[in-house]
């Protein structure tokens, strides 16, 4: 499919109804392709820190999910899922020869 990152995400939001956060922080160990699921076990999160001079800096944390309902494992639904996912895979793998 060749789409960009930022696409994959959407779809993905939209396919899954997983979270921003939930899928900025997947590895891909979280995917299982076999038995077609994702393992949702962290959260990313977005925060603002400040310096010595109280500049400040955004940062990004991963942690675990704050709650146990959020830790789940969701099946693809759809071959989109699947398609997206492995797209995405495509996109990191580019990026880590371009970067």
């Amino acid at each position: 499919m060749n789409l960009s990152r930022a696409t994959n995400e959407t779809l993905l939001a939209l396919y899954t109804g997983m979270r921003v956060g939930e899928i900025i922080s997947l590895y891909v160990s979280d995917i299982d392709f076999k038995n077609k699921t994702i393992n949702v076990n962290k959260n990313c999160s977005n925060y603002t820190d400040f310096d010595a001079e109280f500049r400040s800096k955004n940062k990004q944390e991963i942690s675990k999910t704050k709650t146990n309902s959020s830790t789940r494992i969701i099946p693809f639904i759809s071959n989109k899922v699947e398609e997206v996912l492995r797209d995405q895979l495509e996109v990191i793998e580019y990026n880590k020869k371009v970067w």
